[in-house]
């Protein structure tokens, strides 16, 4: 795991020293070793992480007669099967690394070589010879990659912060993923909130060429796979068969290893088959707690702990202790980020990182398999949307109008807004507004220039409509997650917190062998009736208690509308003032003193909008002023 920056200067000389600010500024994702390679039209810089040949697997690589360079960010599971066959093809290795074999596989098939490996990855490989910059990223995006043209160069990098170093680039906001970002939470692929700044999308490579870029898509979660004929028996069988060996390739170390174990499904399914492989000692495991109950899990990691035998590892957190650590992560994520829980994330890689160097999560199994809350949601709006529009507007809203707010995790009051709000919407929107924050109409109350990107907002989830038109709406809701929630959400996040600390995370539900088999398995089979994650709870019972698999599932919340009302409330008054808005000069400052105001009075759960709005104005903080 590591980090990778570089810039082309064909015609154009740009100073070395820029990569060194480059390096620098992604230091932290690689803090073993650095490397850099130039030539008179590029220049490559790596940061490492050292997981796998900890001698010899310095970076940056070149092959046998020096035509390819690589720098490489990742873990491919499967590089001794392809190492042996690229051998036997006469290649020569110079390293034991796993990152070597992507320099052979390019020589050897070019941009086809993406459809054999199995890992997660962001690479960049110079062809000295065509003078060519090759870029490539994992399937489902776990590794991040941006870049930017500038006067017909490329520069790129793992992080934003580190192409901002880039002599000549100005950081002007982007209108459009300005408006993304309010709806959604985070900036989707492919914008990033700076103009003239992309990310390289997952699943898709960049070829660069004397000034020309060429994008293309080489994967994509198999949504049509034809579905599975067998039994439910077998279905399971498989399925647990196919994670065993995931979790089995994702052990492969040369450093500690550990798993991050809230005591859910999920991560206790893949600790009890780490377990099976790990018998020479006990694995640790870790945990973040919270002194508020309704978040708190730790009580169910360390009985699943005590149950597997694991060396478990927890920490019991105060709103103080997270609040301090609020600078360091509005600073990391380079883009304004309004998912709360990157905090403890944050936190868990914080604790993990002090005893192991690799740790295992079960990240992906609830978009997989339809372990969110919205999905049996959308089996009873089917029920409600038989009604007279006006009973559930008139009646069922004004009910829930009456309910005074809650500052419980999820409370009723704040689903079930929420639920009736945007009842009427076809699933995939339905879906997106369920989970994000400020809609179309409510951007056009909150900023103040009306800029006609509107309709542009959504247009990401036009193009998944119509991608998925014909499909069971689960299936394509299933789609939508992977396409936006899980990689830009939830994947962003778990590897900006982990890097920051040099902690690498593996993900074994998004093992790409899997990906096939998981979308043949019938969405009835995934949630049935209002049962999620019902094949992979069947599937899990031969190695966990019932107690944990039937556990009603909390994720990794922070208590934030208690926060705002209390610990945080005279940083959100100081944040919001007419002075600091005015400065920003993008929102209107009665609409948000009046978000303010009828939250902190508990006449509106807000908790949401205020929060977005907060972690946005963090992020302005560090980067624009």
């Amino acid at each position: 795991m590591c980090g990778i920056c570089g810039y082309t200067r064909i015609n154009k000389y740009v100073s070395e020293e820029v990569i060194v600010a480059m390096k620098k500024a992604i230091a932290h994702r690689g803090p073993d070793d650095h490397g850099t390679y130039t030539d008179e039209n590029i220049v490559l810089g790596h940061q490492r992480l050292a997981v796998i040949d900890l001698e010899s697997g310095k970076q940056p690589l070149t092959n046998e007669d020096g035509r390819f360079w690589l720098i490489a960010n990742g873990e491919i599971y499967n590089y001794r099967s392809l190492k042996s066959d690229l051998e036997a093809k006469g290649h020569i290795f110079s390293t034991h690394s796993d990152s070597e074999v992507l320099l052979h596989l390019y020589e050897t098939y070019q941009e086809e070589m993406l459809e054999r490996i199995q890992g997660m990855y962001a690479f960049a490989i110079w062809d000295t010879h065509k003078k060519t910059l090759f870029l490539a990223r994992d399937r489902y995006g776990q590794k991040p990659l941006y870049y930017a043209q500038i006067q017909n160069q490329i520069v790129f990098a793992s992080e934003l912060k580190a192409i901002l170093k880039y002599p000549g680039l100005k950081k002007e906001i982007n209108s459009l993923a300005l408006r993304q970002y309010l709806a959604y939470e985070y900036v989707p692929e492919p914008l990033s909130i700076f103009e003239n700044i992309n990310k390289l999308e997952a699943g898709c490579f960049l070829t660069w060429q004397k000034g020309e870029i060429r994008n293309k898509r080489y994967w994509d979660f198999p949504v049509t796979a034809p579905k599975f004929k067998g039994s439910q028996k077998e279905c399971c069988e498989e399925l647990l068969r196919l994670l065993d060996e995931s979790v089995k390739k994702r052990l492969m170390s040369d450093v500690p290893l550990g798993i991050f174990l809230s005591g859910g499904l999920d991560s206790s399914l893949i600790t009890a088959l780490a377990c099976r492989h790990v018998t020479s000692r006990k694995i640790k495991t870790f945990s973040i707690g919270f002194q508020e109950r309704s978040y708190d899990e730790t009580r169910y990691s360390k009985y699943v702990s005590d149950y597997l035998g694991t060396d478990h590892i927890s920490e019991t957190l105060t709103s103080s202790q997270m609040i301090e650590i609020l600078p360091e992560i509005t600073k990391l994520y380079d883009e304004p980020f309004a998912d709360a829980s990157a905090i403890p994330t944050y936190l868990v890689s914080k604790l993990a990182k002090k005893h192991v160097t690799v740790a295992l999560s079960g990240d992906g199994s609830d978009e997989l398999f339809a372990g969110y809350d919205p999905f049996p949601a959308h089996q009873i709006s089917r029920l409600f949307e038989c009604l007279p529009k006006f009973v559930n507007e008139k009646i069922f809203r004004n009910i829930i109008r009456m309910i005074t707010p809650s500052d419980n995790n999820m409370s009723f009051e704040f689903r079930a807004n929420k639920f009736f709000k945007y009842l009427y919407h076809p699933p995939v929107y339905k879906n997106q507004m369920w989970l994000g924050c400020f809609d179309a109409s409510m951007q056009n109350e909150c900023l103040i220039h009306k800029d006609g990107h509107t309709s542009d907002v959504y247009s990401g989830l036009m193009e998944l409509v119509r991608t998925t038109k014909g499909l069971n709406p689960i299936e394509a809701i299933i789609y939508a997650y992977i396409k936006t929630y899980l990689r830009d959400d939830i994947l962003t996040k778990v590897d900006r917190a982990s890097m920051a600390h040099g902690l690498e995370v593996r993900s074994p539900f998004l093992d790409s062998s899997m990906s096939q088999f998981i979308a043949s398995i019938p969405s009835s089979w995934k949630l049935n009736r209002l049962v999620t994650k019902y094949i992979l709870k069947k599937s899990a019972r031969s190695v966990l208690p019932n107690s944990v698999i039937n556990r009603k599932k909390k994720g990794f919340g922070i208590p934030k509308a208690n926060w705002l009302r209390g610990i945080l409330r005279e940083d959100i008054e100081s944040s919001f003032t007419a002075q600091r808005i005015k400065e920003q000069g993008l929102f209107d400052y009665q609409y948000v003193q009046q978000l303010i105001r009828d939250h902190m009075d508990r006449r509106r759960d807000h908790q949401k909008e205020i929060w977005t709005l907060f972690m946005f104005d963090k992020w302005y903080r560090n980067y624009m002023v």
